[in-house]
């Protein structure tokens, strides 16, 4: 009896132990970082699908690109040089795969795969192909894989969406020479606080700087379908203290679909006057208001006082200054003073 509880432990261990190795294609990925490389019975791109499919055959993904059938398939199709698989089931579950060949001759071989039942949210892999090896490459530099969605190698040229949940897509882009740049919508965006004076506790959100109002902050809305962790209530995406970006004539875009509650996926403009930071000088300290976005600009005020509410007018390209309207002054003060939340300092 001891002899058969045993053997059942040691199948038992075993069985977990490839469910971790073999399922879990983000886990094994994360282990084997940039070191990873995969000997190729042919350079072209499916001997690269065969070469990385090959390492996680019990994956429904894998087997499904390859043109399993053992699952219901939602979409499958199949190119020279690009392959997609949609499963058919509650959880989203996805696999593309794309071989780039460069104008130098030099080829990079991407993955893309999310499967939330076995694999938990959406990873890409790189690899750099030759004649019968492709090497595991590293991922772009600012990469956070934070409320991204998923990626889509389907599109023209060498870009991927990166399709994020709460807001507007950023792109990777694969150069000529094989360098993988993340490119973010939105690079500067800083946080802020809706902090309007009108008595009403209305304020408008326009589809354009100073165009068509697209609705109020303050209406009462019913809670929208993608509302259900992130809604009016809360500080989280679609909250009433929200990032923005792209000053233009006084007006702030609002990054992301939803504020408060709000739809504004066909865009979203707020004005200066009702958004507001505050100052980081925690300890004290003065900071300079200058007259241009450079600390070797003429001084035009001097805020003395910690922790200042301010209101930002605009930014400099590169996002290192904010012009802000305060108590001693308007004038441009670098980014890394203020604080856009409200509940917190930002230390």
């Amino acid at each position: 009896m001891k002899k058969i509880l045993v053997l059942a432990a040691l199948l038992w261990s075993a069985a977990a132990l490839a469910q971790t190795s073999v399922w879990k294609i983000a886990h094994v990925m994360a282990q084997e970082g940039s070191k990873g490389v995969y000997v190729l019975e042919s350079s072209d791109f499916q001997g690269c699908l065969d070469a990385f499919c090959d390492k996680f055959v019990d994956n429904s993904l894998t087997a499904a690109i390859r043109g399993s059938d053992a699952l219901p398939i939602e979409h499958r199709y199949r190119g020279d040089d690009y392959a997609r698989v949609q499963l058919k089931q509650k959880d989203f579950a996805e696999m593309e795969a794309r071989l780039w060949t460069l104008p130098s001759g030099d080829r990079i071989f991407v993955v893309k795969i999310i499967n939330i039942s076995e694999d938990t949210v959406a990873h890409i892999y790189y690899f750099s192909v030759g004649p019968d090896k492709m090497q595991r490459l590293r991922e772009p530099e600012g990469m956070n894989y934070s409320f991204i969605y998923n990626f889509k190698l389907g599109g023209l040229g060498r870009d991927i969406e990166v399709e994020m949940e709460y807001r507007q897509s950023d792109t990777i882009s694969i150069l000529d020479d094989g360098t993988r740049v993340l490119k973010k919508v939105a690079p500067h965006a800083i946080s802020v606080w809706v902090d309007d004076p009108d008595p009403s506790g209305k304020t408008n959100i326009r589809a354009t700087p100073g165009g068509k109002i697209v609705g109020r902050l303050g209406d009462p809305r019913p809670q929208l379908e993608d509302e259900e962790d992130y809604g009016p209530e809360d500080d989280g995406p679609g909250g009433n203290t929200p990032e923005v970006y792209n000053p233009t004539n006084g007006w702030w875009q609002i990054l992301g679909y939803t504020i408060d509650g709000l739809d504004i996926s066909e865009g979203g403009w707020i004005h200066w006057s009702v958004i507001a930071m505050s100052t980081r000088n925690y300890a004290g300290q003065k900071l300079q208001l200058h007259k241009e976005p450079s600390a070797d600009s003429p001084v035009v005020g001097t805020i003395t006082k910690s922790d200042v509410t301010v209101r930002p007018m605009d930014m400099s390209p590169d996002g290192e200054w904010v012009k802000v309207k305060t108590p001693y002054g308007t004038g441009w003060i670098e980014t890394n003073w203020l604080c856009g939340n409200p509940y917190t300092t930002c230390a």
